[in-house]
């Protein structure tokens, strides 16, 4: 009778995935609150609404026990939180934290559209924000900054959104006189500017933020408005 014969158990399987496709989202940041102050003996307290939380930005950090993607394959959105709502009795919202991805070191990160190298994460512990809330809100707030400054003392300024398919597009409208057309041709370059004690960032970020989502800044003028079309894509 021959011996039983045990097989040797087959060692782990290692599933290694160098490369993958991943959609980011920054939080978007809390609603203000609108509220006025009552309070005996206080006329006319005056407004007391708290501004909303930030929202969180995504990073990447580079993880040393990480030598495989393999992880983030399992899900289709890396979005960070919201910020919470302003309150009342001046109370801000509470900011939301930052989302943090580990990655092998040594990612190397691009744009899926466009192809640019967006950086590379080499030190154990070492951040790189892929998705960062706050860049949108700066660029909106520029392009609101312009066009009340563009329609003082007694201007107006319109604001309107649509969603085209696969778009947010906001469009800032001023009844200012324009941009001179010694600048009009390099107005989204940076340090170029109309304004006697201007830095010429406002646009240029405002147009970097638009095309890193593959979207875009235009500028025309419609009848006695000055119009900026603000164009970026949505991450379903």
């Amino acid at each position: 009778m021959a011996p039983a014969s045990h097989a040797a158990p087959l060692p782990p399987t290692l599933i290694f995935v160098d490369e993958c496709k991943l959609h980011v989202r920054g939080g978007r940041g809390g609603n203000g609150c609108v509220a006025f102050r009552r309070e005996k003996f206080v006329p006319q307290g005056g407004p007391s609404g708290g501004d909303g939380g930030h929202g969180g930005s995504v990073d990447l950090i580079g993880d040393i026990s990480k030598n495989t993607l393999y992880h983030l394959s399992f899900a289709s959105i890396y979005a960070a939180d919201r910020g919470r709502n302003g309150e009342g009795s001046n109370k801000t919202g509470k900011s939301a934290g930052d989302l943090l991805v580990p990655v092998p070191l040594g990612t190397q990160v691009f744009d899926r559209d466009s192809g640019e190298f967006l950086g590379e994460v080499l030190a154990d512990g070492e951040k790189l924000r892929i998705a960062d809330a706050e860049q949108v809100q700066a660029a909106l707030l520029n392009l609101l900054q312009n066009g009340l400054e563009a329609c003082r003392p007694d201007g107006r300024v319109r604001v309107s959104v649509t969603l085209p398919e696969d778009f947010i597009q906001i469009a800032v409208l001023d009844s200012g006189p324009g941009v001179e057309d010694a600048v009009r041709e390099r107005m989204f370059e940076p340090f170029v500017t109309g304004k006697p004690e201007g830095v010429g960032l406002g646009l240029a970020l405002a147009a970097r933020v638009a095309e890193a989502t593959g979207g875009t800044l235009t500028y025309e003028r419609i009848d006695d408005w000055t119009q900026f079309r603000f164009r970026i894509r949505q991450i379903r």
